[in-house]
């Protein structure tokens, strides 16, 4: 009888031996997250700060001749350099559009993408434009709420762009993208006029069937920015260039009561984010109340 109660006493000290060891190593691990958390949370707020500031300073690094061709951010181990710089583009948007799903302040809506022509080529044996083969970068416009949809028309110019009358900076004839002053860049018998905008230089989205990130082909829903796939719709020359990076049109301001609001553009405040240093801080309180509930188990 004595032997037994022994042994149950044994077993039980082991057993909670065990649970204090495995508390313990539940707060190191914790303590981990509460740190790694919250240094990406300080990271975010730092960087969206600091896109921000360049937004308001409104310096853009403009992107013009051989760099409208091959995008410098584009290049090997050179996208991480150029993510969230803000750069100007020259060029012609062609009349397509594709519509991404994208809650903005609760409200159901659409991210509005759109091919923008920054160098054309021509090869001198064949001036037909159907044999150009075209430099293009996947623009950003915009948001525009679900009910609006409709308003979105091709043919209109987004805000923020200024017209090529009103550049002075512009050369009759650039050999590196084939631009004339003069436009003539035809593209099916439409005559598309060259405009300037400003942008952030974004990555593309990844799949996340956690945050529902997923695009259903087949249905024609798409809930998350795939560059290789926005590429290939918009028939990309330059698949490598066009699917390493996207821009996301930038403005300083905007008039709300505009006849051509739609799609609305992000500025200083509304760029589009990833992720918020508000979702990190949550996952850095989880781990620190985890962390206390393990260390006072641990000392029971």
């Amino acid at each position: 009888m004595l032997q037994t109660q022994v042994i149950k006493a044994q077993v039980v000290r082991q057993n909670v031996g065990a649970l204090r060891f495995f508390a313990l190593a539940t707060f190191v691990g914790s303590s981990y997250g509460v740190y790694w958390y919250k240094a990406q949370a300080n990271k975010l707020e730092q960087l969206y700060s600091q896109v921000q500031s360049d937004i308001e300073e409104w310096k853009p690094i403009s992107i013009r001749g051989r760099n409208a061709k091959v995008y410098p951010w584009a290049l090997p181990g050179k996208i991480n350099q150029w993510e969230y710089k803000l750069v100007s583009l020259y060029g012609y948007f062609r009349d397509e559009r594709f519509f991404v799903r994208r809650q903005r302040e609760g409200r159901d809506g659409y991210i509005v993408l759109a091919p923008f022509i920054t160098s054309i080529f021509n090869p001198h044996f064949d001036k037909s434009p159907e044999k150009q083969t075209n430099s293009q970068v996947i623009v950003n416009l915009g948001w525009v709420p679900i009910e609006n949809q409709s308003d979105i028309k091709m043919s209109q110019d987004p805000l923020g762009t200024t017209p090529i009358e009103e550049l002075v900076d512009v050369p009759e004839y650039d050999g590196f993208t084939e631009f004339y002053k003069d436009p003539q860049n035809m593209e099916e018998d439409q005559q598309f006029p060259y405009v300037q905008f400003t942008g952030l230089i974004r990555k593309g989205e990844e799949q996340n069937l956690f945050r529902r990130k997923v695009n259903f082909m087949k249905e024609g829903v798409y809930n998350y920015i795939d560059l290789w796939l926005l590429s290939r719709f918009f028939r990309s020359f330059n698949l490598r260039e066009s699917s390493t990076a996207y821009v996301e049109r930038i403005v300083q301001a905007y008039d709300e009561e505009s006849e051509n609001l739609y799609p609305i553009p992000a500025t200083k405040d509304n760029f589009d984010k990833v992720t918020t240093p508000a979702r990190y801080n949550n996952y850095s309180t989880f781990f620190g109340v985890t962390a206390l509930t393990s260390l006072v188990l641990s000392l029971l």
